[in-house]
């Protein structure tokens, strides 16, 4: 999911299952991918990715999903899938700036995970949020590039419309003065007299 703060919204971006998940879905799993879940940080599950915790966690696949299919066929989906809790991580800036979250089913509980299981989930989420910081870095980056292009080329545009009025200014000047120029040396010559 990326987050909206604006709308405290958390909108799907995609939606992977198990062949397991995908033969309980069936037919829902439409329902899944167009999922958005408002008011995201006052949510019982993913409200947590929002806190000190940082992490949601439920063992009941319609505190996250419920609104999308009804309790007795997210009961039954999650039974043919095996599906006994739901962990929602946070995917966050390195200052905690929540950029949206990842949701894992497990076929058991996160307790039951050992330590090893459960420092390779944190792992996973670290290394996403170390991606999507770069991409967001060189999108960032891609987007400053554009806008010092954009400059550049109207700083060369306004160097050639100063060299253009340089030159016209200085054409414009010297066909006067050089008639000065010409009257001032005739007149010292004595040639012309002074008026």
């Amino acid at each position: 999911f990326s987050y909206d703060g604006e709308r405290d919204l958390l909108m799907p971006l995609h939606f992977a299952e198990s062949e397991r998940l995908g033969k309980a879905l069936g037919s829902d799993r439409q329902a899944f991918e167009d999922l958005a879940v408002a008011q995201a940080s006052r949510h019982a599950v993913f409200g947590g990715i929002f806190s000190a915790s940082g992490m949601g966690y439920t063992e009941r696949a319609a505190d996250v999903w419920g609104g999308v299919l009804s309790r007795e066929r997210l009961s039954a989906m999650a039974e043919h899938a095996h599906l006994r809790s739901v962990i929602v991580y946070p995917l966050a800036t390195e200052n905690r700036n929540v950029l949206g979250g990842l949701v894992i089913g497990l076929n058991r509980t996160y307790e039951s995970l050992g330590e090893f299981e459960q420092e390779s989930l944190r792992n996973i989420v670290n290394v996403i949020e170390i991606a999507l910081g770069k991409a967001l870095l060189h999108e960032a980056l891609q987007v400053t590039n554009q806008k010092l292009a954009a400059s550049n080329d109207r700083l060369k545009e306004l160097d050639k419309l100063k060299s253009e009025f340089v030159s016209l200014a200085g054409h414009q000047l010297r066909a006067p003065l050089t008639v000065i120029k010409g009257y001032t040396s005739l007149s010292m010559e004595g040639t012309i007299d002074g008026a």
